[in-house]
């Protein structure tokens, strides 16, 4: 989710990942803003109890917001087995301190200067980040801040001064990237809903989002038809493609988010799949069994 500073988007991501969390486990904050997150320890949350969680300081464990040190604390986060990660925020990977257009300018000096030459160093490090995120075998909450502009707006006879949030700070577009992406407005008190593949939060402008908007989506997770299913729909065989993910260190299908199984999905029907020959034998099969019989 995105915001401009103010609007309460570490309270709300932790409003909601309370709320995901299973009965046994944690949460894990990712924090890059310098401890903000650990201010909401031990506080009431609107939602029933108080907030407890753990914390991984990246500018602390690692000195720098290179997404290579967000890769690795999500790294620990899968072996520490947590079910639900907040980072909080992605904003610094791209822009802060060692984020990515830091390692695009070091890269273009490297090269006299060639800025292409640069993203083809920081490209791949976003595009890893992304993944690692995507990938996770958990539930990811992501804060980003946005970027900020004032606007007069009238109220009554008077007019006042709004600060609003645009795009967040992050390579554009990256809020495809996620099955729900939302605008918190300063102040929190308005959640709007701008991009989702949940057809029952669309164009949703939601106030104060907590435990119901939460349990709203997990009910959405939990009815998505099986990888496994889909995958044999369309002929190829479920124990090969996990031999195959095994083999290239892919993830488990089942561990990837509604989108990333929809883009596995995409590819193991188009040519370029090397398990189209899988699919053709298995086809080549059914049609056989089916002269036989």
């Amino acid at each position: 989710m995105g915001g401009p500073s103010g609007s309460g988007k570490s309270f709300t991501a932790l409003r909601l990942a309370s709320a995901l969390l299973p009965q046994a486990g944690r949460v894990a904050v990712l924090d890059s803003e310098h401890g903000s997150a650990e201010l909401y320890a031990g506080a009431r949350n609107p939602d029933g109890g108080v907030f407890d969680f753990d914390v991984i300081r990246l500018d602390e464990l690692h000195g720098s917001f290179d997404p290579r040190n967000y890769v690795a604390a999500l790294g620990a986060a899968a072996r520490g087995a947590y079910p639900v990660v907040v980072i909080d925020s992605l904003s610094h990977a791209w822009s802060g301190e060692g984020g990515v257009l830091e390692q695009v300018d070091r890269a273009a000096d490297r090269m006299k200067g060639n800025k292409f030459a640069g993203w083809k160093v920081g490209t791949p490090m976003q595009n890893r980040l992304i993944d690692s995120i995507l990938s996770y075998p958990g539930h990811v909450l992501v804060t980003m801040r946005s970027k900020m502009e004032y606007v007069q707006e009238k109220e009554g006879d008077r007019v006042v001064i709004r600060k609003i949030g645009l795009a967040p700070i992050q390579r554009d577009g990256i809020e495809y990237e996620f099955s729900l992406f939302a605008e918190l407005e300063q102040g929190g008190e308005r959640c709007i809903v701008t991009k989702t593949r949940c057809s029952d939060f669309v164009d949703a402008v939601e106030s104060k989002p907590g435990a119901s908007f939460a349990l709203r989506l997990l009910a959405w997770f939990e009815q998505a038809p099986s990888v496994q299913g889909r995958v044999e729909d369309l002929g190829v065989e479920w124990d090969e493609l996990l031999v195959w993910c095994r083999e290239k260190e892919q993830p488990h299908p089942d561990a990837l988010p509604p989108q990333r199984q929809a883009d596995l999905l995409i590819w193991l029907d188009s040519e370029e799949c090397p398990l189209l020959s899988a699919r053709r034998r298995n086809a080549s099969r059914r049609s056989t069994d089916g002269e036989t019989t």
